[in-house]
């Protein structure tokens, strides 16, 4: 939690959750409510793809043989690294994440206050993992069953239930994250149902601003 000294004239609130549990359908839905949505994985995306400190960085520990000839990082390659190597993992994270946090502090400086207010999103899986919930106001986690998870990003990503596993392994367990979370959302329904929860909260964030800033 920042200090109360530091605090801008709107909300910083952060949106994560396990693999598969329905972030972006979340944030989707925040934002067809015309709140403003940082999406953290985009933003190292890019960073991996286009920054040269960061691309060097992962050449010097990987090997060049992890970008594609068109310049991008060829996700699943190093995917099948990281995620059988813990140490290589937070090789990695090490490498991208600084990045991803100057980035996201850039974005909410340049925000007009007509965008930025009442609250904006941050939509980061990894945010209790990183330590980057103590520069937030609030934390989201979106949650569902194990196996409706593991289900969804099978199908998505095209990829086995034993890879599954082992990115469900390389992340904070989703009881922890519920449990440190101060709003949580079951995303295990309809997307009907998931909308009704996000207006709900969409008024308590904004009653909340509301109250902190008079």
């Amino acid at each position: 939690m920042r200090s109360a000294s530091s605090e801008p004239p709107f909300l910083r609130v952060g949106v994560t959750g396990g693999i598969g549990s329905g972030k972006s359908t979340v944030c989707k839905l925040f934002a067809d409510l015309g709140r403003v949505v940082i999406a953290a994985d985009e933003i190292a995306r890019r960073l991996s793809n286009e920054n040269p400190t960061v691309k060097d960085a992962i050449i010097r520990e990987f090997g060049s043989d992890v970008y594609l000839p068109d310049g991008t990082l060829d996700r699943p390659k190093i995917a099948s690294v990281v995620f059988h190597n813990e140490k290589k993992r937070r090789t990695l994270d090490s490498i991208i994440h600084p990045h991803v946090f100057e980035a996201i502090d850039r974005q909410l400086q340049i925000l007009p206050s007509t965008r930025s207010h009442p609250y904006t999103l941050i939509e980061a899986a990894l945010i209790y993992e990183t330590g980057m919930d103590e520069t937030l106001d609030h934390v989201i986690v979106v949650s569902a069953d194990e196996d409706t998870c593991i289900q969804r990003v099978m199908a998505r990503d095209q990829i086995s239930r034993e890879d599954v596993l082992l990115r469900i392994a390389a992340q904070m367990p989703l009881d922890k994250k519920v449990k440190k979370g101060d709003f949580v959302i079951q995303n295990n329904g309809t997307v009907a149902d998931v909308r009704s929860t996000v207006l709900f909260l969409d008024r308590i964030l904004s009653q909340l601003t509301a109250s902190t800033n008079p």
